[in-house]
């Protein structure tokens, strides 16, 4: 049980299968609809920043535009509100552009939270893994505190920093 959890934490911190914005979804959307639509928002936009954006796409259509049109068909939506929340996608403004790119992949009558549940379940079946995965990293990241470690001495002695008068223990120190 300890390790399931520590899975689905895991995976809600890293976002994994984007499950933490699958989580947050619907519940972002109704908070950040009503400040978007707000007269007083303008988020600035760029053509160019468009344009680019199309062509990453290859000319497909804007995540943000199949989420309109396939899962929030009956949400109306200001049209500055479309405008705002377009800009705010591409200037990724809170995770907007994960947010959205997870929803939008969902099949058809599959609701955010649904499959975030269903994703947690299958990490918190699946802690053996996530354990392996986690005492891999923790692997790499000791490898890479003593790369840098042994680097610094090697810098240490090529150098002749010790001939110099300086103190040995500053290169040996850890970072």
């Amino acid at each position: 049980r300890k390790f399931g959890e520590r899975a689905v934490t895991i995976a809600y911190m890293t976002n994994r299968n984007g499950m933490r914005s699958l989580m947050e979804a619907e519940n972002w959307f109704e908070l950040e609809l009503p400040r978007l639509e707000d007269p007083g928002t303008r988020i600035r936009g760029s053509l160019i920043r468009s344009l680019v954006a199309a062509c990453r796409r290859g000319f497909r259509p804007h995540p943000l535009r199949q989420l309109i049109e396939q899962k929030l068909g009956d949400r109306r939506i200001s049209r500055r509100g479309r405008r705002n929340l377009y800009r705010s996608y591409l200037r990724n403004l809170g995770e907007t552009r994960l947010i959205v790119n997870a929803w939008a992949s969902l099949p058809e009558g599959v609701q955010p939270a649904e499959r975030a549940g269903e994703l947690a379940r299958g990490f918190f079946r699946a802690s053996g893994e996530v354990s392996r995965e986690l005492a891999a990293l923790r692997a790499v990241q000791s490898l890479s505190v003593l790369d840098v470690r042994n680097y610094r001495d090697l810098v240490f002695k090529l150098g002749g920093y010790a001939e110099e008068g300086e103190d040995p223990a500053v290169a040996e120190a850890l970072p």
